[in-house]
């Protein structure tokens, strides 16, 4: 009787990449064509942080897209520490707007 290629920790691992990243791929491909981002840059200060809505609005997209972004990884947030809410910088805004408007 011949031995399994794989041992059941090696299929885990294996079915976990399957999983957890090949989605990304699918996701950055989909967040990359993104139809409704604005085609004039941002008109925000680099060193200034800003709230949701205000992201939402620099870069043409709705907010739910911002935070489903920053889910992923494809943008990063900060909390501000007085209320816990998350805040993007401007110089952020401009690199997700040159990356991928």
């Amino acid at each position: 009787m011949s031995k399994p290629m794989h041992n059941d920790k090696d299929l885990k691992v294996e079915i976990f990449l399957e999983i957890k990243f090949l989605p990304l791929i699918f996701v950055s491909e989909k967040f990359i064509k993104h139809k409704d981002m604005t085609e004039r840059q941002p008109d925000v200060n680099p060193t200034l942080r800003y709230e949701l809505r205000e992201v939402a609005e620099a870069l043409s997209v709705r907010k739910a897209t911002i935070l489903s972004w920053t889910r992923r990884g494809l943008m990063t947030s900060e909390i501000r520490p007085f209320n816990g809410r998350k805040v993007w910088t401007g110089k952020e805004i401009i690199r997700v707007w040159r990356l991928y408007a």
